[in-house]
């Protein structure tokens, strides 16, 4: 059960996700072993709640989940789960994804670019904005 010094809406992600395939919130790291259907549903849900939420404290602990989940398989799997959790043409749901993806750019630089340039495309200029922000970012870790 959910530690009682927090408030119970850190923990929906968990109950989300156990939703789908129960126990997976306590198991995280093994989603790969998941059918990939369910596996990506999985994904979507840390992803809506690294990126959604405008409360730091449940976005910090979907970013602490997503780190668990084996990179290699992430990367397989994001665009499809993106498509499910993320709302590619808001711009607080692409600038979070894109800080998502930054916080472990060594593992993920090449996704981080492939969004980036995603974001550059979009219509929405705010989405364009924020990828310009995130291509500077990068630009000067370079110099």
């Amino acid at each position: 059960m959910h530690q009682s010094r927090y408030p119970d809406y850190m923990f929906f992600m968990y109950d989300k996700i156990d939703e789908i395939v129960p126990g997976a919130s306590t198991k995280i790291n093994q989603i790969p072993s998941l059918p990939t259907d369910l596996g990506i549903k999985v994904l979507s849900i840390v992803l809506l709640y690294a990126c959604q939420p405008t409360n730091e404290a449940v976005i910090l602990l979907a970013r602490k989940e997503f780190k668990e989940i084996p990179p290699e398989w992430t990367i397989e799997n994001l665009d499809s789960a993106v498509k499910i959790g993320i709302d590619m043409d808001d711009e607080w749901d692409y600038r979070r994804l894109l800080e998502l993806l930054y916080e472990s750019r060594i593992i993920y630089k090449n996704t981080l670019n492939r969004y980036i340039e995603i974001g550059s495309r979009s219509l929405n200029k705010e989405i364009q904005e924020a990828a310009e922000d995130f291509q500077k970012i990068l630009k000067d870790e370079e110099s």
